[in-house]
């Protein structure tokens, strides 16, 4: 019996060193997205050896990956044929941070809670970072509007604004849909959003949607989004008086009337 204690412990010891190797840590932002919103994983490897590590996509015995299941425990197929694209060099004794767009890499098509964990393979062991949740909802329609995909006025998109609480505030976000394709071509987050001034969205000439809401007392955010999701610009505007609108100008651009631009722009 004492031989086996003894070996037990021994056992121990020779573990603690392997596992302190290599340490991962994950954070995902935003927790709590809307369908097709870009969520963005930021892994951190420290690399407590006395050698330089490399992990690349092409090595499955060197490589970091992420581990998503949706509650309960059905793994998530990974979409993106590469994760890092670039090898990750991790100098001995020191820490690399690589960010990942899991919305583009992995297949997150349906609502509901997920799990997030990252990991890497090195040496013939498995290293992981603890339980990150990740909740995929809907969001709320407040409007929508349908117009044309080009200047010609071929092909059909269709915009809808959507709300989501979170982080102690109302959000606002546009999503861009081909519906006669089967395809979202993007889901913008516009930023806070007050409900004391209306949102107003407008289609201009070039057939750009054009989307005018408060984002904060006495602050408007005016975005220009392409048809393909592109934002074109984003300006920030103040004003002390209601009634900030937008009028279409000689060229057929969208104005903003009642406000000034603002030197700084809202986070």
């Amino acid at each position: 019996m004492k031989y086996l204690i003894l070996s037990f412990i021994t056992a121990l010891a020779l573990i603690r060193p392997v596992a302190a190797q290599i340490q991962v840590s994950c954070r995902v932002e935003p927790q709590r997205a809307v369908l097709h919103e870009p969520v963005i994983a930021t892994v951190r490897v420290s690399n407590n050896t006395g050698q330089t590590i490399t992990l690349r996509d092409d090595r499955p015995g060197a490589r970091l990956w992420l581990s998503i299941e949706q509650s309960p425990g059905r793994p998530i197929r990974q979409t993106a044929p590469f994760l890092l694209g670039e090898p990750m060099v991790i100098p001995a004794h020191q820490s690399v941070t690589r960010r990942i767009n899991i919305t583009q890499s992995y297949d997150l098509r349906q609502t509901g809670p997920y799990t997030v964990r990252a990991r890497v393979d090195w040496a013939g062991e498995t290293f992981m970072s603890g339980n990150i949740y990740l909740d995929v909802v809907p969001g709320l329609e407040i409007d929508r509007l349908t117009g044309a995909a080009a200047e010609d006025g071929s092909g059909r998109r269709l915009y809808r604004l959507l709300t989501l609480n979170r982080e102690r505030g109302e959000h606002l976000f546009l999503r861009i849909d081909d519906q006669e394709q089967g395809l979202c071509y993007g889901v913008i987050h516009l930023g806070r959003s007050l409900r004391s001034q209306g949102i107003t969205m407008q289609l201009d000439a070039s057939n750009r949607i054009n989307v005018l809401h408060q984002s904060g007392p006495g602050r408007y955010l005016h975005h220009v989004v392409s048809p393909n999701g592109n934002v074109v610009t984003r300006r920030a505007y103040t004003s002390d008086e209601p009634g900030v609108s937008l009028s279409r100008g000689r060229d057929g651009r969208m104005i903003v009337d009642g406000a000034t631009t603002s030197l700084q722009d809202d986070p």
